[in-house]
Formats: C-alpha cells, structure tokens, sequence
C-alpha cells in the first residue's frame, strides 16, 4: 500500500514540476481584462501565450504580445507591436507614421481621437506598443517603450470561449508595410 502511495506521490511531484517548466518557459494561458484590444481581442476571452519564439529571435511588428508594465511591473498588458529599434513612431492627427511612412491599419477600433502630435524614437533593445482600441489604452504613448526583457510571449491563439477560437496571425497590412519600409531608399 505505501509503495503505491509513494508511486502516486512521485507521479503528481512530476506532474507538477512539468507544470511549472512548461508555464515559466513555453506556454501559458492569460486572461484579457479591458477593452484596449477591441476588436482584436476582446474582454473576458482566454490566450495562449507562446514564450519560446523570443528567445531566438526580436518581436516582429504587427505581432500581439504579453508585456509587463515598466512602471508596475506586476501589471501585464496585451498589446500590438508597432515599432523596434530605431523607428521614429509619429502620432500626428489620429494617424501613426513609422519612420515617415503612414501606417494604414485595418484592425484598429478607431482612429486616434487626440488630435496632438508626438514622436517617439524607439531605442536599441525595446519595441513600441499600441493597444488596437488606440482611445482605451494604456500603451507605450504613456508607459514609453517596452524593454525585450519585459515581453513575455507572443499571443499564437484565442482558445476560450470555444466559438472565439482562432489562431493569431501577423495583419496582411503590416507585412505590406514591413515590405514598404524595406523597399524605400533613405
């Protein structure tokens, strides 16, 4: 009887062990609280998280990712990657450029309402990120850019509810872009 016992305990010990390592080092599942992703993502819905891709190799813009909060680094935020290292972001009347090339987004709720123009320069080693409901989010217009060590994954999935299910891909859009900026001559 106690060598079953200990059998059993030795099977949930691993059990719980693999458990820890998949969640600290390839996959977890977040909740999205708030509306900051909309129509993206939306309030209440449940992701997958993959924590391996960043490791090999930097965020890719267009990509939805977990990041911590530099200011609260408790707080983890969804957002979208819009710029890396060395774009010139410039919000100017509701529209986004990206080293002066405007970047025409199809899955935004709406346009930026603040009329102000800004500009940021995205350092060496950290990405630019917006929410896609760009007048209900706490993104890098307020927090500043997001160090690499501060991302945590890249959402791959809606897995929750089931009828939301879909698999999370790069928007057309930004690949169009990312195509644009390569070919310009500066």
């Amino acid at each position: 009887m106690l060598i079953h016992l200990r059998d059993w305990l030795i099977t949930l010990l691993e059990a719980f062990l693999l458990t820890i390592f998949l969640i600290a080092f390839v996959a977890q599942s977040f909740l999205v609280e708030g509306y900051s992703m909309e129509p993206s993502l939306h309030n209440g819905e449940r992701v997958m998280v993959e924590k391996i891709t960043y490791h090999l190799r930097s965020p890719k813009r267009g990509e939805i990712v977990i990041i911590k909060n530099p200011l609260l680094k408790r707080e983890k935020y969804i957002k979208r990657v819009v710029g890396l290292p060395g774009d010139i972001i410039e919000i100017n009347k509701g529209s986004i450029y990206i080293n002066g090339v405007l970047l025409e987004e199809d899955y935004i709720a709406e346009p930026v309402a603040f009329w102000y123009s800004n500009e940021y320069l995205v350092p060496k080693g950290h990405i630019f990120v917006l929410g896609d409901n760009r007048n209900h989010s706490d993104d890098s217009r307020r927090i500043g850019p997001i160090p690499f060590e501060y991302v945590i994954g890249r959402v791959v999935a809606v897995y929750w509810p089931l009828k939301n299910f879909e698999l999370i891909k790069q928007p057309t859009v930004m690949a169009n872009f990312e195509a644009e900026l390569t070919n310009m001559v500066f």
